[in-house]
């Protein structure tokens, strides 16, 4: 919920800069990207040592105006940039000033620094008071003859001499000069100074008489910065290569992330609560983390901030490990729910269909084609094209919604096609999220059915326009058609109060689940953090039920799943993904206790898990019972149901193994149908986005000794007629509606 940063490709070469009276020479280079919007930068504090080289690359991403950053060195010294209009980069190198201290950088086009365009390089430790060296001068010696200092440290010589007539002189770089004035014996003097930047030795001396010639003289030594290990990180969709880096205690790292694909950024959770990340931004780039891995040996985790990029699985583990030693367990937060006395078995999960492009929803459907009674699915695929950054248009990408046959490969509809494909900032690429039928009366005929088809949206300021949308299509042929704008909805309402400056407005509507009455249709959103009640004819919206941040406000709580009982059409239940450090994850009890019309009200929303593992999907079985799929433990439980007056229960697993699981539907028998991640088991992945649609027998659930409620009603049977050739010409839409289509069908058990 966060602005989109772009890097860009012009380059500003600067050349070595004369600083408060000293040449800086180069130093490693760190580099920096930084966004200006309106009006505002994205970070509005850095860090330098004194001296340091900084490379900053400067992204304008404001709507309503070019910005600029220029940065105040000190001493009338300033360097900036050109103003860059929205999606333009800039470079910029220099040199941090060697003094510590508080400098400016601001926007300096029109008055946007009077607006509060403006941040801080903070330079070295402001403030903190200088090393104190002490110096004793004697005839003709100094004590200590050596001082070791680090680049542009700052030093506080105090000399006292104890014999004789003295000075003490430094040479240091560039002809600089400090010098205390002579003194007698029993007197003292002090010196403050900043150590060269550029590692080496410099000479210190009395220049009394020939007081150096005999042997009064001493070295500055300034050492070299440890040798930094320098680890590249690539980064795509969704994932990181590598996605294990090793390194010993303390050893100082650069970690050079190359962004190849996508939106994103990369966040390493190190020791002492350390948190380190760079900038969001859009492929192609480089940004640089610099920091020394922790003393302590074991296993921290780094992943991408950005939407659900990192349920997706684009995390990794950064181990750190002694010389010879075996890696620690990790440190990373482990809490879960308490173990089952059994182990969930590995279940075989039988592949149904195979190839498919990153499928987020499942709707199962019983239907007549050809005469026939058969089963279908209604698939909506995210899509898997390559990212064209800045191509925001439909047609650049292969998302779509299908409709299946589960057992009749003949049975292969694609409704809508071509769904717009580019990288989008938050929910990575735009297509379906979840299609479901409308109306839900078995008796509507065909040619008058429709799909409501949720488009997936995120943050940013550049997502397509067809982000966030509920859209309505006809099953047969037909032109696509907004129905609902959850976008605009969070715009006018943020029903969370995110707040908007912080890139709290965010829609991603993530799962359709009509009302139990069939009036209704309710919106799960996930970048929201709210679940929305539209009317299917009129497309109109209300807030049905807002889920709040964690209680330390530092964790949103991104729903994912919503089911309502089959014997209380009151009571629902909600899933939120939570957080990464640890199984956050949570289900909700929802219950319109005053019947109103929504779940707003004080005591209408109660915990009844905690300590879930990135939860996805919840699903009641034909026997009543409710599921839930966990994708960071690749598992999926029952989920016991107490009385509304009970508190949290623990779940029981009953299936594990099964990776990247986003949806899951029960099949009238009793077998569910999951979208999966094929070769994630073979690999070890615990998460990637899946592109298998599996059925697990429906023996693995239902575990023994369990309450059963009441079964649900099957789904509607709707004839569906026989498929025509298609129109020689697709709609100008964006979408391509047509029929039949090929797909790759394995038979069960394949």
């Amino acid at each position: 919920m966060h602005g989109m940063t772009r890097l860009g490709a012009v380059a500003l070469a600067l050349s070595t800069a004369l600083i408060g009276g000293a040449i800086a020479l180069a130093a490693p280079q760190r580099a920096i990207t930084i966004a200006g919007s309106d009006n505002t930068f994205d970070k509005t504090e850095l860090t330098a040592d004194p001296g340091e080289e900084l490379d900053i690359t400067f992204v304008g991403v404001g709507f309503t105006s070019a910005h600029s950053i220029r940065f105040d060195l000190g001493g009338g010294n300033t360097v900036g940039t050109e103003p860059a209009t929205l999606g333009v980069s800039h470079k910029l190198k220099f040199n941090a000033p060697v003094e510590p201290g508080l400098y400016d950088y601001y926007c300096d086009v029109g008055n946007h620094r009077q607006l509060g365009m403006t941040g801080t390089l903070i330079v070295g430790s402001p403030g903190q008071a200088a090393r104190v060296v002490p110096v004793e001068g004697s005839n003709y010696k100094y004590v200590p003859s050596e001082i070791v200092a680090t680049p542009g440290e700052a030093l506080d010589v105090q000399f006292k001499n104890v014999q004789g007539t003295h000075d003490i002189v430094f040479d240091l770089d560039a002809g600089r000069q400090e010098k205390t004035a002579r003194i007698q014996a029993g007197s003292e003097a002090s010196l403050k100074f900043n150590a060269p930047v550029t590692p080496g030795t410099y000479d210190y001396y009395c220049t009394v008489g020939m007081h150096r010639a005999n042997g009064m003289f001493g070295t500055l030594v300034v050492a070299a910065p440890p040798e930094r290990r320098k680890v590249t990180i690539v980064g795509t969709n969704f994932a990181y290569d590598p996605n294990r880096v090793t390194v010993r205690p303390s050893e100082p790292v650069t970690i050079e992330f190359k962004n190849d694909m996508g939106f994103h950024d990369i966040v390493f959770e190190l020791d002492g609560g350390r948190k380190l990340q760079t900038s969001r931004f859009q492929a192609p780039g480089t940004e640089d983390l610099v920091f020394d891995a922790p003393a302590a040996p074991g296993s921290y985790v780094y992943y991408c901030s950005v939407g659900m990029h990192r349920a997706n699985g684009m995390e990794g583990t950064l181990v750190v490990e002694a010389e010879g030693s075996t890696p620690p367990p990790s440190l990373t937060a482990t809490a879960s729910p308490t173990p089952s006395p059994t182990a969930p078995p590995t279940v075989a999960v039988s592949p149904v269909v195979r190839d498919l492009r990153n499928p987020h929803g499942l709707w199962y459907q019983s239907v007549t084609f050809q005469g026939v009674a058969q089963a279908a699915l209604i698939v909506s695929e995210g899509g898997t094209g390559a990212p064209k950054p800045g191509e925001f248009t439909p047609g650049s990408g292969d998302g779509r919604v299908q409709v299946l046959g589960l057992d009749n490969p003949a049975l292969q509809l694609t409704i809508m096609d071509n769904m717009t494909n580019a990288i989008d900032p938050g929910a990575g690429i735009i297509g379906a999220n979840h299609a479901i039928p409308w109306p839900l009366d078995p008796s509507t005929p065909p040619t008058s059915l429709s799909l409501l088809v949720a488009q997936s949206g995120g943050p940013g300021q550049l997502r397509p326009a067809e982000a966030a949308k509920i859209l309505k299509v006809g099953l047969i042929l037909g032109t696509p058609t907004v129905l609902a704008d959850t976008l605009a909805y969070e715009t006018a309402n943020n029903p969370d109060g995110a707040d908007p400056t912080q890139g709290g407005i965010d829609s991603n509507p993530w799962r359709l689940v009509p009302s139990p009455a069939g009036d209704a249709v309710f919106i799960v959103d996930a970048g929201a953090n709210d679940i929305l009640k539209m009317d299917p004819t009129t497309g109109a919206l209300s807030t049905w039920a807002v889920l709040e941040p964690y209680e330390d406000g530092a964790q949103e709580a991104i729903p994912t799943g919503l089911a309502f009982s089959p014997v209380d059409p009151f009571t629902a239940y909600v899933s939120l993904l939570g957080g990464f450090a640890g199984p956050t994850g949570r289900i909700l009890r929802l219950t319109d206790v005053n019947k109103d019309g929504d779940v707003l009200d004080e005591n209408e929303t109660n915990e009844l898990v905690a300590g879930l593992d990135r939860p996805t999907a919840l699903a009641y079985s034909p026997a009543g019972r409710l599921y839930v799929a966990e994708l960071g433990a690749r598992r999926i439980s029952y989920v016991p149901e107490l009385s509304a007056t009970g508190g949290a229960v623990q779940t029981v697993p009953v299936v594990k193994g099964v990776s990247s699981v986003t949806a899951m539907v029960f099949e009238p028998n009793g077998d569910v149908l999951v979208t999966y991640d094929i070769d994630g088991p073979a690999t070890g992945r615990p998460s990637q986005s899946p592109d298998t649609i599996g059925r697990i027998a429906a023996g693995a659930f239902d575990p023994s000794g369990v309450p059963t409620a009441v079964p649900t009603t099957p789904s509607p049977t709707t004839p569906v007629p026989t498929p025509t050739t298609p129109p020689a010409t697709a709609p100008t839409t964006g979408h391509k509606i047509f029929l039949p289509v090929g797909l790759k069908l394995v038979p069960l058990g394949g």
